[in-house]
């Protein structure tokens, strides 16, 4: 299996014999086609966390924004799909806390979810749609919405952890200025 794997490799690095601008046309080809497969992969691809990725292939800001521990911590874990977590009744009576419902949930002030940039489909979730839409650059001004996306992040972690100890945090988005 490895001899299998090492051949195909072999089969597709670039030829050490190679000019410079030849490498740098076969890598720019290798990476758009790398790209054209994930645009496609992600757009037919019916699960959420899948279709809520950023379109391009690249490290994901959520990493190396400025935010505290425990911000990058919420982005991280809403990213990957482990904020809300598991559904169970959401406070506000209605429904359970699942992506869709804390999007409208009535216990988060919806003048949070008014200011982050709106999405272009009402079939995008607000909240990936914002997450995407971050700079990929902490060089970059922090987006008006910064502090509002935080904040929402920070009430669905109290609603759906609510055992935890939320008092030590004030104020939201203070490493990005």
């Amino acid at each position: 299996m490895k001899t299998k794997i090492a051949k195909l490799w072999r089969s597709w690095a670039i030829p050490p014999d190679l000019n410079c601008s030849s490498r740098i046309k076969l890598s720019k080809h290798f990476e758009s086609f790398r790209q054209e497969k994930f645009a496609h992969f992600r757009l037919t691809n019916t699960k959420i966390l899948i279709q809520a990725c950023r379109p391009l292939l690249e490290v994901d800001p959520v990493l190396f924004l400025p935010a505290t521990r425990i911000e990058r911590g919420r982005l991280v874990r809403w990213r990957m799909g482990w904020l809300p977590g598991k559904p169970k009744e959401c406070a506000c009576g209605f429904d359970h806390t699942s992506r869709r419902h804390l999007q409208f949930c009535i216990t988060i002030p919806s003048q949070l979810f008014s200011q982050l940039p709106a999405s272009p489909t009402d079939e995008d979730n607000i909240i990936d749609f914002a997450i995407s839409a971050l700079p990929i650059s902490f060089t970059h001004p922090s987006p008006l919405y910064w502090k509002a996306l935080l904040t929402i992040l920070w009430h669905i972690d109290m609603l759906c952890n609510p055992n935890g100890n939320y008092t030590h945090e004030t104020d939201h988005s203070s490493l990005w200025h």
